[in-house]
């Protein structure tokens, strides 16, 4: 199931309305290799402003789901887009 929404709480409240419990379950978010562990998942918001991140490791006996965080798209002079404050997303997308 495709998602869009405004915010942070908006996209809570459509996961919890469509029983979806992280943005992996989301066929427009898209996934972003970290290591053999570990995967990022993220989906831009309906107006293109900011994006959602959250990171989903697994091992052999374990699943961690981290929060799902929203960071504000920002544009160079040249208008190539790019995102701060994130430890593996600094610079350009």
């Amino acid at each position: 199931m495709e998602i869009t929404a405004m915010n942070l709480n908006d996209l809570f409240n459509k996961m919890d309305k469509n029983n979806i419990r992280n943005l992996s379950e989301i066929d427009n978010a898209v996934k972003k290799f970290i290591n053999s562990k570990t995967n990022e998942w993220l989906l831009v918001n309906k107006t293109g402003e900011s994006v959602f991140i959250q990171e989903i490791s697994s091992g052999f006996d374990y699943v961690d789901i981290g929060a799902i965080k929203e960071y504000k798209i920002q544009y160079d002079k040249k208008g190539n887009a790019y995102f701060r404050n994130y430890k593996r997303f600094e610079g350009y997308m």
